[in-house]
């Protein structure tokens, strides 16, 4: 039986050999809820009990759904809003399982997983004891699982209701989708049950919670998913991300079984389907969840910690003491669960032994291996083999003992040498001339403030300093005056004479090797010891930074105050490998060629470096042949890294604090060996390495969470160094034995940070718990950068965050000043930063400071609000990035006759000032440039003879570095390039292409809004200027093809698009691209073109030069500066006129065009030449203005993302405006249900 168009359908099917009949109902979502369709499902058992004739409806009160709709209607929304906007406030959106929230439903190309358990217990009698009911029982066990997993006390979770609070039984689907917000955070305070002070309530108040916070939304859920998003304080994102269906499960009868089929898809990342068999009180419980989003491993722990919380709850209740009332809401794991942690805290196949030799002895075995083997090459003229180098070292320590012996007079204690090397040969052998002379070295950075240089020196009491004799000597001096150290250079000590006689004070494996300074929390930086026990036990893995053998070769590319580099020479030396070096000013402009000439096959840099490396990693490059080992750490990993790298280099990303001697967990995220990592969800830092072992522990105790759930990240094993040095209460804070350690010896880290381990042993990196963040891999405290602002004078509170704003970060300090400002504002803030910059090194330096326009925002409890602080961070640096001065006095103008001075003369004309008022470190903006101006400049550059893109002159662009550029660009013959790739991590990805002289720049605004889903190309204009013009619209899209294709990744959809007269490229593109790689694997965008008629100058009423001037948004352009855009529009009519109209297109288009468009005969034009086209109408009356004001930006944006969703993704399209309001309900998969016949 079919009935017609509706999706309604009935199938019936005898099973094969059997006398039993299937009889399978189809039908959509929109139609049914669960009362509802019981009820159909009763009319059916009545058809089938009395044979054609169809059973009346058992509902006497029967109320037709036309009726029930109007009753909706006949509501006060404004009420409802403002009942969500109270009911959500003060609540954050939900961050899991997706961390950054969830904008919308989840992909539809990918098919959901389900998972089925099941509670044994009686819901029903439970419930009856709580005085609540099974449905608020499930909903309280679900509420603390993703408090667990989600680190957050407040919890919002999605429900499906009945809608059904109504008289009468309504024929039609009733059923509301809303949020329900369940916070468990104390609001008063007891003692709990273990003697600390409880932070959430107690199980028993949760029950009661999860009954009331649900009938508080009894008379709102029908307003509708979308109008509850908005009144929520963060609109753009949904707030929940879980959802729950409670439902009684149906009666079984003796003719029929019911069953459900496959899910067809959800919206959600995780669904909790969960019913009640109404004889026994079993909850039945159904996870239907996103496969890519949970590994199926981590989401049966998820359903157990479900189940384990009902038990929970069950116990409880059968206990019935009054002590139990003041149980926290916590989950408890298991006896099987904990034994499982401990499989996942360390290595099962590696046997922890402790050390029972140094890095110097094993450096020293492997010298006696293979003497005349090269150890070290510094830059391309210096070798030195094992025999050499050991004996470099030895002689030197020799002659560091006889010093130290002049200078010591407390012989017990170790002595603590501090360096300053910039990268080179003789650093090294400083490095192990001190430890064979049985000192600790400590690493010294010359571009740090004196005053940070003079705090290391006071903690370490330093006899001597051994440094290059090159860089800061002033520096050096103050130190050796303020400490009383005597300063020695490496050709000082060889001076020195005496036999050779180094390594003679003993040094055993509790000594210490050296001490890396970091920031501190208190204004003072931290010294972590590390001890020879730990070096040594670090280079005896054999992952990550230790992931290499004597072939290896590996270029020193850290800082060696980061103790990554650390790894970088023990690991290479112990293992028998070539370590190479180059002095840093000279590594880091030209990093690829290094790379290259040295044959450097291992390199360790942070994501942020790695940025440098991509283009020359592609599959098919012939650069760097030799490179075949990646490891990054020090900050979070970037996915799209792996995108750009053949998958037979091996990468690896690692984690470890220095207190933790510098690795602990490792995962090989690919390689020849390795299975790949691009397709998970989050980007694992791996399992524990070496000795080491892993525990996840809520923080502040020794307790482990759940798998999954998350937790303090604690490090125990032989790699925990000694503690801080001079800090000795914060080395018993953060130290601490260790309570798993098998001989209950040893001590434990606690890190500060958060993160979770997965079913598969993987550990996830999520946060930190205090004041530290990472900005671009060196670790920050700002409670550090904080207690310096607040010793300024004029400053009672700083606060500092960490701002981030696409791919670019920065810190942003916030300041309350003692009083008002008795000179200009910003003038003040220059000096703060001034003042801070002197105790702190550079990258600890806020970017910006900022005078808030009230007080800062604080808690009830009189506390900084960390969550408005951030958002007022974030806000501020996206403004910042071009409003707040760099704070430089000094006009540093053009040297006559060098590049910068031909570039500063072009500056000058198009800014219409003197040359010599010309800054070449100021930005074009900080000059009077704009967006216009830089299109007028990257013209006459390039009508210089000078080879620039759109890139080079933005308006933050300066002079120094344009001749940066055009030197490199003209040094290795590289084209300009004209792309601007915004790369996602998407599964498709739209190129935009320019209109007449706009560039692509004015489709910036539109990237933020479009699809995350869609990596985003914007394509320049690179003719423009130059004396080179394709003669059509073909050649002009195959040249710009040819630049496209390594950017677009093989297999993924590409949707072309442009504005304007890119419109018309674009349509070539989409056609050539066609005919080249297969029909239908391209798709059109088109924003207002014409046709492929030259422009009708004299019909159109408008001269040539209001056209430009229209093009450009400038009407004041001087005539005389119009002549390189008169001569490129002049092209653009040539190339408009030899242009052939192209076949007609096949592929799917959107025409998003003016009114008038609809009415002079272009957009019929476009339906003819493409059948497949969907038109919409852009409210604008003006062609140069369709791409400005923020309303019209987001309405184009909306139908670009539907007809992406459509065309790519699967979603039905939509014609409809996007600014009409639309009541949300989440879509659920077609159900079917199987009734089995018996006889």
């Amino acid at each position: 039986m079919d009935m017609g168009k509706i999706p309604v359908s009935l199938e019936l099917d005898r099973e094969r050999g059997s006398s039993r009949w299937s009889l399978r109902l189809k039908i959509h979502h929109a139609l049914y809820d669960g009362q509802y369709l019981s009820s159909i499902i009763q009319g059916l058992v009545g058809v089938y009990k009395e044979g054609s004739t169809l059973c009346k409806s058992s509902h006497k009160d029967r109320v037709s759904f036309s009726t029930f709709v109007r009753t909706l209607q006949d509501g006060d929304p404004d009420k409802a809003c403002a009942f969500w906007k109270d009911y959500l406030k003060g609540g954050m959106s939900a961050t899991w399982p997706v961390t950054n929230g969830l904008k919308g439903p989840m992909a539809v190309d990918r098919s959901p997983k389900i998972k089925i358990g099941e509670w044994a217990g009686d819901a029903r009698k439970i419930a009856k004891r709580f005085q609540i009911t099974p449905a608020a029982m499930a909903r309280a066990a679900l509420a603390l699982t993703i408090a667990e997993h989600s680190n957050s006390d407040d919890v919002i979770l999605g429900e499906v209701s009945s809608g059904r609070y109504h008289t009468g039984f309504v024929a039609g689907p009733c059923i509301a989708t809303h949020p329900v917000r369940i916070n468990m955070a104390k609001q008063d305070t007891f003692q709990s049950t273990d003697n600390t002070q409880s932070r959430r309530i107690s199980l028993h108040s949760l029950l009661k919670l999860c009954r009331d916070t649900y009938l508080d939304t009894m008379h709102y859920q029908q307003v509708g998913l979308e109008s509850i998003r908005l009144s929520s304080e963060s609109p753009d994102l949904l707030p929940f991300q879980v959802l729950f269906v409670y439902q009684e499960a149906g009666p079984e009868t003796n003719d029929f079984t019911i069953s459900q089929s496959e899910q067809g898809r959800v919206d959600f990342p995780l669904v909790f389907e969960v019913s009640c068999h109404s004889t026994t009180g079993h909850l039945s419980i159904r996870c239907v969840f996103d496969p890519v989003i949970f590994p199926p491993g981590d989401i049966d722990w998820v359903m157990q910690h479900v189940i384990d919380a009902l038990s929970l709850i069950a116990d409880q209740a059968i206990a019935r003491k009054a002590v139990h009332k003041h149980i926290d809401a916590r989950l408890v794991i298991s006896a099987n669960e904990r034994a499982k942690l401990q499989q996942l805290a360390s290595k099962q196949d590696v046997v922890a032994n402790d050390p029972d030799q140094t890095v110097i002895d094993i450096i020293s075995q492997q010298a006696e291996k293979a003497p005349e083997k090269i150890a070290l090459q510094f830059e391309q003229d210096q070798f030195l083999t094992y025999r050499q180098l050991l004996d470099s070292a030895t002689m030197l320590a020799g002659s560091i003992e006889r010093m130290l012996e002049n200078r010591m007079t407390d012989v017990d204690n170790q002595p603590l040498i501090p360096i300053a090397f910039d990268k080179s040969s003789d650093m090294v052998i400083v490095i192990l001339a001190i430890l064979k002379a049985g000192a600790a070295f400590i690493p010294l950075d010359m571009n740090y403030p004196i005053k940070r240089l003079q705090e290391i020196c006071e903690l370490t009491q330093p006899p001597i300093l051994i440094w290059d004799g090159i860089n800061g000597s002033e520096k050096i001096n103050s130190l050796t005056n303020a400490t009383g150290a005597v300063a020695y250079t490496i050709a000082d000590l060889r001076k020195s004479g005496g036999p050779v006689s180094g390594g003679n004070r003993p040094t055993s494996l509790n000594s210490l090797a050296y001490i890396l300074f970091t920031s501190g929390s208190t204004g003072v930086p931290k010294g972590v010891m590390v001890e020879h026990r730990n070096l040594t036990a670090f280079t005896m893995s054999e992952e990550g930074s230790v992931d290499c053998s004597w072939t290896s070769n590996r270029l020193s590319f850290l800082a060696y105050t980061f103790d990554a580099s650390m790894g970088d020479l023990f690991a290479t030396l112990c293992k028998g490998g070539r370590f190479s070096l180059v002095r840093r000013s000279k590594m880091l402009s030209q990093l690829n060629t290094w790379l290259d000439n040295m044959n450097i096959t291992h390199l360790a840099l942070t994501p942020t470096l790695g940025g440098l490396l991509p283009n020359d990693l592609r599959e098919g490059s012939r650069q760097l042949p030799h490179l075949r080992n990646l490891v990054f750490g020090g900050e979070p990993f970037r996915a799209s890294f792996l995108r750009r790298t053949p998958v037979e280099l091996t990468v690896w990303n690692g984690y470890g604090p220095s207190e933790t001697t510098i690795e602990a967990t490792a995962c090989q995220l690919q390689g020849p060996s390795a299975e790949s990592e691009r397709a998970r969800a989050y980007l694992p830092i791996g399992s524990p390495t070496g000795g080491c072992r892993i525990y996840i522990l809520r923080p502040e105790t020794e307790e482990p969470v759940p798998i999954g759930a998350i937790g303090e990240i604690c490090i125990g094993g032989p790699q925990v160094a000694r503690g801080y040095l001079g800090q000795p209460d914060l080395t018993a804070c953060r130290f601490t034995p260790d309570p798993f350690a098998p001989s209950r010896e040893g001590r434990m880290f606690r890190t500060g940070d958060l993160g979770r381990f997965h079913s598969d042993g993987n550990l996830e990196y999520l946060d930190r718990e205090d004041g530290q963040v990472k900005l671009r891999g060196l670790r920050i405290d700002i409670n550090e950068v904080e207690s310096v602002a607040q010793t300024h004078p004029a400053v009672t509170a700083c606060v500092v965050a960490k701002a981030v704003n696409y791919d670019s970060e920065a810190l942003i300090a916030f300041v309350e000043l003692s009083q008002s400002p008795s000179i200009n504002g910003n003038d003040l803030m220059t000096l703060i930063k001034d003042h801070i910059s002197r105790s702190v090194p550079d990258y600890m330096v806020p970017a910006h400071l900022l005078l808030p326009q009230g007080p800062l925002p604080r808690t009830a409890h009189g506390k900084t609000n960390k969550l408005a602080i951030q958002k007022m961070a974030n806000a501020a640096y996206e403004q910042c990035m071009a409003d707040v001065s760099a704070g430089r006095q000094v006009l540093v103008p053009a040297i006559p006759g060098t590049l910068e001075a031909t570039i500063a003369s072009v500056w000058a004309k198009v800014l219409g000032i003197k040359e010599d008022r010309v800054d070449i470190t100021m930005p074009f903006s900080k000059l009077g440039g704009d967006s216009i101006r830089s299109i007028t400049l990257l013209a006459l550059l390039r009508r210089a003879g000078l080879r620039v893109d759109m890139a080079d002159v933005a308006p933050s662009s300066t002079i120094q570095v344009q001749a940066v550029k055009i030197r490199d660009r003209t040094k290795n013959g590289r084209i300009a390039g004209n792309l601007h790739v915004h790369d996602r991590g998407g599964r498709a990805t739209i190129v935009l292409i320019h209109p007449f002289l706009a560039q692509s720049t004015i489709f910036e605004p539109l990237v933020p809004l479009l699809d995350r889903r869609l990596n985003v190309i914007l394509v320049d204009d690179p003719f423009f200027g130059t004396d080179s013009c394709p003669a059509t619209l073909a050649e002009w899209a195959t040249s710009y093809l040819i630049n496209l294709k390594p950017h677009l990744i093989r297999g993924q959809p590409v949707i072309f698009g442009g504005y304007s007269v890119g419109g018309l490229i674009a349509f070539e593109m989409a056609q050539l691209w066609g005919t080249r790689y297969g029909s239908h694997s391209a798709s059109v965008v088109l924003l207002d073109p014409g046709t492929y008629e030259p422009i009708n100058r004299t019909s159109a009423g408008n001269s040539d030069e209001e056209i430009i001037r229209n093009s450009l948004g400038m009407s004041d352009v001087e005539p005389e500066d119009l002549a390189p855009f008169r001569e490129h529009f002049d092209r653009h009519i040539r190339v408009l006129q030899h242009s052939a109209r192209p076949a007609l297109y096949q592929g799917r288009c959107l025409y998003l065009g003016l009114p008038e468009r609809f009415q002079d005969g272009t957009a019929a034009w476009w339906k003819n030449q493409c059948p497949n086209i969907v038109m919409n109408k852009v409210d604008c009356d003006n062609h140069y203005k369709m791409l400005k004001g923020r309303g019209r930006i987001q309405a184009i944006t909306q139908y670009i993302n539907e007809y992406s969703a459509s065309l790519l993704f699967g979603v039905a399209d939509s014609d409809s405006s996007p600014n009409q309001k639309k009541r949300s309900r989440p879509s659920a998969p077609f159900v079917s249900t199987k009734k089995t016949k018996r006889r």
